[in-house]
This record gives structure tokens, C-alpha cells and sequence, in this order.
């Protein structure tokens, strides 16, 4: 049917005067039978529908809601009369005619505290005298192009092109329309408010593209109009308020700056992604502590098999076949599956490379974590990075093939023994991080190492949480002259043991020598001498050797 503007507003007009105190009743609908049947022709719906659709433009028109209440107020009829048409509003809402919206009220009835809008295609097209419009998406063929959507709907809102609550009906109505896939049925049950739905479908969206974590102010700007505003819910989220991470599904990341407060998936959604087909691989390319073991440079490293007996047992339960088997058959016996593992020794004995080549030999990615990082000035925070930390950690192991190595590198401080005065607000928050990590290590199923220089301040509560206890010695003279064989070739045997011998260095400090020893000869285009790597040598330890060493041969 033709548009005519001024024909489809007087019908509206007339039946949205008709029906004040109409109660509903039959003797109503047959004196506005002749305006029912002209819209109806022109929505192409039924006669009883049409006038539904006329009078919820009539009240979106003056301003007002048109929920139930004030229907039946406007009908002045029985509450139970206007339900009679519930079959007739559940066809124009799924046909997406009329936008429906929950109303929060303090005493909330299913369908009752329901508010209703005129989809604004239908509103643009009466008032520039067009056709009905389609109203149904014809181009969404999956969940990734509906969630895109959703997305650039957002955007123009952002932008002025369209109003946050045409925005957020048109959210609701879009998932209301794709109610076939899934993960839209997974979103609905959720029961979210529009709000917290749009910005946990933002979310969504940002990471399936690739961003790990997104700047909670910049979806907070397009959700709330004044800063204040804006800051009133960043704190609510700092203090942990917010429905969405009540209820786990997004986690805060660590910031060091309050406008810089970003929010990522939690683990909970991950999963439910993945259950889904949603597989997140583009975001683990995007997380700076992750090392894909294809990143890590190949290094042979020395250590005596006779110590190092647990390094070896540790390094053959890693390999894949080994770890599933040992895994499942300790879950069968209901003992811990995870394997957690204390490096621990001198600095510069290569407890971190050595964890590095065991995760390039095993292929397994690494996640590695500076304690620093966790160090927020912000009071209270540093307990919620470290749950990040190992929630971060679990949806890593989702997307992985293999399960990845968690580690905690130059964790002197985080494992040190406990403090019995903790009065200030450093001290309760040392404590609260300790008792949080052996807590996490207490249900830990994946692969936790952890690094310390300072064993010996150990808190005793986290020397049953490490199942290997692998300490790293100083290089025997064997060990040294190997080394130092290994990094310079043109040494001979004898001068190799003679360096190891005169100088109990760790393997971080041969590396010192070595990269000295190669700086020369670029610099001075020439061999070094023997003379001049025992300099160098003399250079990098405090504690001199009581002899010289003689030797001036060159290299």
C-alpha cells in the first residue's frame, strides 16, 4: 500500500482519541473498524494489530512509555483484558514492528514491567511518505556479521547518528531476531540490562578482532552523557560492583593510570565462546607476555645430570603424551593434576633460559609474568591482577593446543615469607596477594614455575605448593669449561679449564665476557687475546683472583 501521511496519522490520531476509557470492549473496534482497516492495509498486519502499532506511535510521539500500566490507564479497562492481546503484541514484537524494552522497576512481573517502541524505520518512513519498510536483516548470515553489527551500531551512536536508546532497542530487537543462533540464546538468558549487555557485546567484538583488553572509558562514553557519569561507573567497576564482573564474565587489567582502566574477557566467556565456534586465536598473537615457543631461540645449556636429576624427570613429564597420561591417571587417584615447580639458586645460573628451552623442546607457549607489573599504587588492585593473572592464563590454555607454562619470573618478593605485623596498607596487601596465590596454586591444573634468587626467605606455606624444588649451583669446573668451550670455540681445552678454574662465574656472567670479548673485535677489527679475556674476566667480578693469569697467546 501507498504511503499517505496525512491519511495514516489521522486514523491514528482518531483511534488514540477513540480509545481513551474505550475499556477494550468489541463495540469499540467495530466503530473504528474503517481507521483499523486502512493501517492494517498499510502495516500489513491484522486489524487488532494495526491499532496496537497506531496507538504505541501515538505515545512514543507525546513522549511517553507505553508499557502496561499505562495502556490499561489510557484503555481504563481490567488488567486481565489487555493480556487477551498477548498473542497479538508477541506477533509485532518477533515481526519486529514494535521494539520491546524492559522497564526497571523495585517490583518487576514477567511481560508486565515491558515497555514498547515503534521501530524507527517505521517512524521515518510514515513522516517521509514511504512504503512500509523491511524491517528483518537480510544480509546477517551468521553470528560474527550479527555481533559486527551490533558493534557499528554502537559506533554510530557514538557519533550522533543515531540516539543511545535507539541504539540499545535496536540491540535488543537485532538479538531478539536472531534468536536461531546460539550463542544469541546464550546472550538472552543472561537476562544482562541494556547497558551491560551493550558492553559486554562491545567486548566481544573488540576481542574476536584481536584486542585482549579495551579502554573501559571509551564504551562508558558512548553509555552515559556527562563525565560524571562516566566516573560514577568506572568506580563502580574499580570496586568491583558491576553485574558483569559479579558474575565473572569480564575481568579489570591492570592499569596504571585510572583513565586508563581496561576490561577482557574473563575466562567463564572464553569458554562459553569457544563452546560456541567463537575461537579467540587472533588475541593470543596480541598479548605481550605470551611466547609462542617458535619465538624462543634454540641455546644448548649445560648442567650436570648427577644435580640436575629433577631438571631431567621434569623435562621428560612435559613432553605431550607424557604430561596427558600423568595428568589424567593422577585426576583418576584425585590428586592434583597441576605441576608446579620452584627454580631456584644463584642469579646468572640460567633458571629462566632454562625454562625457556624446556618450553621450546616441549612446545609449549610461555606466559611469563614480572611480579612488578602487580605492584598497582592503586590500593586493593594488585589482589585482582594477580586473580587476572591466572583467569588470563586459563583462556590462554583454551585457545593453546598444548598446555602452556605459567611463569613467575624473579618472584623473590611475592613468595618471601609473610609478615606477622601487617598494619599498614602495603603490608595487608602483600598478605592478601600471598594468600591469593597459594590459594590458586592449591586448585592449580596447569604448569606454574617460579623463580627466586633468595630461597632461603621462603615463606613455608609455599614449600608444599612446589611438587620440584630444582636448586641451580654454580658451574662445576667441568660445567665452566664447558660453557665457556660452547660460547667461544677458538678456546682450547686447557684455557677453557683454566678460565673455569680461576673464576667461579655463573653462566649470566660468562655471557658478560662473551658479549665483551665480541664487542672488541667489532670494534677493533681484530682477535682477542687470552690476556685480554682474563681482563675482561678481572672486569666483571669484584673479588679478585690472588695470581694472574700468564697466558698471552691470541685466541
Amino acid at each position: 500500500m501507498t504511503n499517505n501521511r496525512k491519511k495514516i496519522l489521522s486514523c491514528i490520531g482518531a483511534i488514540y482519541e477513540a480509545s481513551k476509557d474505550c475499556g477494550l470492549e468489541k463495540v469499540f473496534f467495530e466503530k473504528m473498524d474503517a481507521e483499523c482497516c486502512f493501517l492494517a492495509g498499510y502495516f500489513g498486519t491484522s486489524k487488532t494489530q494495526a491499532f496496537f502499532v497506531g496507538l504505541v506511535f501515538a505515545f512514543n510521539q507525546k513522549g511517553e512509555t507505553a508499557d502496561h500500566y499505562n495502556l490499561i490507564a489510557h484503555f481504563a479497562c481490567n488488567p486481565m483484558k489487555l493480556l487477551e492481546y498477548y498473542d497479538d503484541f508477541a506477533h509485532l514484537i518477533d515481526s519486529q514492528m514494535i521494539n520491546k524494552r524492559r522497564t526497571i522497576t523495585s517490583f518487576r512481573v514477567h511481560k508486565t514491567s515491558d515497555s514498547y517502541s515503534i521501530h524507527p524505520k517505521i517512524t521515518e518512513a510514515i513522516l517521509n511518505n514511504k512504503n512500509m519498510p523491511q524491517l528483518v536483516e537480510d544480509d546477517i548470515k551468521d553470528v560474527f556479521q550479527l555481533l559486527e553489527k551490533l558493534y557499528q551500531l554502537g559506533e554510530q551512536c557514538r557519533y550522533g547518528d543515531i540516539s543511545l536508546d535507539e541504539m540499545l532497542q535496536e540491540t535488543e530487537t537485532l538479538l531478539d531476531a536472531y534468536k536461531q543462533f546460539p550463542f544469541v540464546t546464550y546472550l538472552l538468558r543472561l537476562d544482562l540490562s541494556p547497558k551491560n549487555l551493550y558492553t559486554y557485546l562491545h567486548l566481544i567484538w573488540k576481542t574476536i578482532v584481536g584486542n585482549t583488553a579495551t579502554n573501559l572509558g571509551s564504551i562508558l562514553e558512548i553509555l552515559y552523557e556527562t563525565t560524571s557519569q562516566q566516573v560514577k561507573q568506572t568506580q563502580q567497576f574499580l570496586h568491583g560492583e558491576n553485574d558483569l564482573l559479579q558474575r565473572e564474565l569480564i575481568e579489570l587489567e591492570g592499569a596504571n593510570f585510572f583513565s586508563d582502566t581496561s576490561i577482557q574477557l574473563s575466562s567463564n566467556s572464553n569458554e562459553a565462546l569457544s563452546s560456541f565456534g567463537i575461537q579467540l586465536f587472533t588475541a593470543q598473537k596480541q598479548r605481550k607476555n605470551l611466547i609462542l615457543p617458535d619465538r624462543i631461540v634454540a641455546r644448548k645449556l649445560h648442567f650436570d645430570p648427577k644435580e640436575m636429576k629433577q631438571l631431567f624427570v621434569l623435562k621428560k613429564l612435559l613432553s605431550k603424551q607424557q604430561f596427558t597420561k600423568t595428568q589424567k591417571q593422577l585426576a583418576e587417584k584425585s590428586l592434583p593434576s597441576g605441576i608446579t615447580v620452584l627454580l631456584h639458586g644463584f642469579p646468572g645460573t640460567g633458571k629462566t633460559e632454562c625454562i625457556k628451552q624446556l618450553a621450546k623442546e616441549t612446545n609449549r607457549a610461555l606466559v611469563k609474568v614480572d611480579f612488578s607489573q602487580t605492584k598497582s599504587k592503586w590500593f586493593g588492585e594488585s589482589e585482582k591482577l594477580v586473580k587476572g593473572i591466572f583467569s588470563d592464563y586459563k583462556a590462554i590454555a583454551i585457545e593453546l593446543e598444548n598446555t602452556p607454562i605459567l611463569l613467575f619470573n624473579e618472584a623473590d618478593a611475592l613468595l618471601s615469607k609473610r609478615k606477622a605485623h601487617h598494619y599498614s596498607n602495603t603490608g595487608q596487601t602483600e598478605n592478601t596477594i600471598q594468600n591469593i596465590l597459594l590459594e590458586e596454586l592449591e586448585n592449580f591444573e596447569g604448569i606454574f614455575v617460579a623463580t627466586t634468587n633468595l630461597v632461603g626467605q621462603l615463606d613455608k606455606a609455599f614449600e608444599r605448593r612446589f611438587l620440584f624444588k630444582i636448586p641451580f649451583e654454580l658451574p662445576t669446573i667441568a660445567i665452566g669449561a664447558k660453557i665457556w668451550q660452547s660460547k667461544i670455540p677458538q678456546l682450547s681445552q686447557s684455557q677453557s679449564k683454566l678460565l673455569a678454574t680461576r673464576f667461579a662465574f655463573s653462566g649470566g656472567q660468562i655471557e658478560n665476557v662473551v658479549r665483551k670479548h665480541e664487542i672488541h673485535q667489532i670494534m677493533y677489527s681484530e682477535k682477542t687475546s687470552f690476556t685480554q679475556l682474563t681482563d675482561f674476566c678481572l672486569e666483571e667480578t669484584l673479588v679478585q683472583p690472588k695470581e694472574k693469569i700468564g697466558f698471552t697467546n691470541i685466541l
